[in-house]
């Protein structure tokens, strides 16, 4: 049975399907990382080297997202020409989102099973759940969301009756995996992904393929796409055409 958000963010001052701008943008996000890339004529094998900075720094002791200013990537060895450099701190930061609170299914526990209440960067919050499956391979699977709110007004759903007030970009649906991965127990790793949170994957399509094209790319997150389930109420087309652009990811009726 699928678990719906019941976080209400707070309102703001937005039209429910306004374009959202974020300055600076989550250097997680492909769309806007390679067209950015692309037009400062800097090669697109440069955009794995800044993913792979970014994820080698999220179970550091002091968190990749704290170098908003990119400091610690000139410094990291990972050959970035000055260009690319360039780029990064004029638009892009590490995580353009923050973790605001962490609420564990066992009181005091720092990691393992629990909720993420996460701030993105025009104030609204998302949640992110981390399930942690025990076993003779221990391993998690988190739950993301796709939007802020959602339109679809499902009478079981708490976040269907707060209508959609905003859709995430891709780079903000992967820094919940960024997070998560910063809670999670060490022997019991990231492995899959479910589309449960927060609004309907398939009305937020382009964004929700690009973060798939990220998690199961091997430069990026690397997941297995067959480890990853998209819950949908049954949005008209974009069924079939997920199959065709993803085939490997799971699809679950709600």
């Amino acid at each position: 049975t699928q678990q719906r958000s019941t976080l209400h963010p707070p309102h703001r001052a937005m039209a429910p399907h306004s374009r959202r701008c974020l300055e600076p943008c989550p250097a997680l996000d492909p769309l806007l990382l390679e067209s950015s890339f692309r037009d400062a004529g800097v090669k697109e094998m440069h955009v794995a080297k800044v993913w792979n900075y970014i994820l080698e720094g999220a179970d550091a002791a002091s968190p990749v997202a704290d170098d908003t200013n990119w400091s610690n990537l000139k410094a990291s060895g990972h050959g970035l020409p000055l260009r690319a450099q360039e780029v990064l701190a004029q638009s892009f930061t590490p995580c353009s989102s923050r973790e605001q609170r962490w609420q564990p299914q066992n009181d005091q526990e720092e990691r393992g099973n629990g909720k993420l209440i996460i701030e993105l960067q025009d104030g609204q919050c998302i949640e992110t759940v981390i399930i942690e499956h025990a076993g003779s391979r221990p391993r998690s699977t988190v739950c993301v969301s796709s939007q802020v709110g959602c339109k679809m007004g499902c009478q079981f759903c708490a976040t269907g009756t707060m209508g959609l007030r905003s859709h995430l970009t891709a780079g903000e649906i992967l820094e919940q995996l960024l997070h998560a991965r910063r809670r999670v127990r060490r022997e019991a790793p990231v492995r899959n992904v479910v589309f449960m949170g927060m609004g309907e994957p398939l009305d937020n399509y382009q964004q929700v393929l690009g973060a798939l094209r990220v998690m199961g790319d091997a430069k990026g997150f690397g997941l297995s796409l067959r480890n990853v389930t998209v819950s949908t109420v049954g949005v008209p087309g974009k069924i079939l055409q997920l199959g065709i652009d993803c085939p490997s990811v799971h699809l679950a009726l709600s």
